[in-house]
Parts: structure tokens; C-alpha cells; sequence
């Protein structure tokens, strides 16, 4: 017990507010493909679907500005891995591109259309 409420302690700081994503949760699969478009790719497993979406940064978020042109910065974006089950989104989580850099909001503008 004394385990779960440090790590509930230590993770409330964390959270972060994505709306679009909230927003897309329980929609239907034919909702999320109105919204959303058609994903970049797709697998099955089992009875569940998962759709991969895949959202780049624009080139000009791509360099760092200098007195004498730019500076080119690493190449990123961010994957957003949609599950389906019974044909309505259970959940969504988004993986920046690399890693180390936080693309979030690339992944969040895929389902902008969805939060009305």
C-alpha cells in the first residue's frame, strides 16, 4: 500500500492535458476516420484493431534561425497509436519522434478535427 501512494504521489505532477486525444476516446471507427482521415498504416490483433497515425513537423519548426540562414535541428513528428475494440476507440498514445524531443502537439493536430 505504502508503494502505490508514493508512486501516485510522484506521478501527479505529470499529467498532461491533451484534449484532442480525450476528445477521440469512444468515437466510433467510422468517426475517427471522418475526423481524422485514414491512418498511416494498420494491424490486427485478435479481436482489436490498431491504427497507426503519423504527423511530421513543418519545415520551418525543422531550423534554428541564425544571423546568416539557419541551423538545421533534427527531423520530428510524432506516432499516434489508436486502439479500436468493437469498432470504437478505447485508447490513444503518442510517441515523439525521436524520443527526446517533445512533439506532442504534432500528434495532438491529428484528431483536431475531432474535438469539436
Amino acid at each position: 500500500m505504502g508503494l502505490c501512494y508514493l508512486v501516485g504521489c510522484a506521478t501527479q505532477g505529470l499529467v498532461t492535458v491533451l484534449p484532442n486525444r480525450d476528445a477521440t476516446i469512444g468515437k466510433s471507427k467510422e468517426a475517427l476516420l471522418a475526423c481524422a482521415g485514414e491512418p498511416t498504416r494498420q494491424t490486427v490483433e485478435g479481436h482489436s484493431v490498431i491504427f497507426l497515425y503519423y504527423k511530421e513537423a513543418q519545415m520551418l519548426q525543422e531550423s534554428f534561425p541564425g544571423s546568416k540562414g539557419s541551423f538545421p535541428r533534427p527531423h520530428h513528428g510524432c506516432w499516434a497509436s489508436v486502439l479500436l475494440e468493437g469498432d470504437q476507440v478505447s485508447d490513444i498514445g503518442y510517441q515523439s519522434v525521436p524520443s527526446t524531443i517533445d512533439a506532442l502537439n504534432h500528434c495532438e493536430a491529428i484528431f483536431a478535427a475531432c474535438n469539436p
